[in-house]
């Protein structure tokens, strides 16, 4: 099982005993099912000790922050260099060079 990270969203039970629970620590199954279970039986479920759960928890919390951040970033510096549309009756950039410049 590999630990994706820890959420308070939740139906309240715990997917593997039942017990209450405030909050779930999310992981992934081997046939990638996504489970909700409690910190204690996620760590009989990885053979973790509650505080390596949490651990892994925060890391994989923290890489997908990072992905999500670096994912917008790269997507404004899209924007950001992106080019205009060719002027109306061209239907390339290649087309406007030829116009400007004639090959020889």
């Amino acid at each position: 099982m590999k630990v994706l990270g820890t959420t308070d969203e939740h139906s309240g039970r715990c997917d593997c005993c039942s017990t209450r629970i405030k909050r779930a620590v999310v992981l992934e199954t081997s046939d990638g099912n996504v489970v909700r279970y409690g910190m204690t039986c996620a760590a009989i479920a990885t053979r973790h000790r509650p505080a390596k759960i949490q651990r892994l928890a925060f890391n994989a919390m923290h890489e997908a922050k990072q992905a999500e951040y670096a994912s917008k970033a790269i997507e404004r510096i899209r924007r950001a260099v992106a080019w205009p549309s060719p002027p109306v009756g061209f239907s390339s950039w290649r087309e406007v060079d030829d116009a400007i410049y004639p090959p020889e």
